[in-house]
């Protein structure tokens, strides 16, 4: 079944995806958050 296989490469990267983010230990969203503090808080 073609739809079956490209289920499963979709879910293979989605998978691989949030595996590559867990290893970061933080989202995207935070660590630029963090980064964005240590900025200021460096001018500061």
């Amino acid at each position: 079944r073609p739809t079956l296989d490209v289920l499963q490469k979709a879910r293979t990267n989605i998978e691989h995806h949030l595996k590559e983010s867990n290893t970061n230990t933080n989202p995207p969203g935070s660590a630029q958050s963090s980064h964005r503090h240590h900025r200021t808080n460096r001018k500061d």
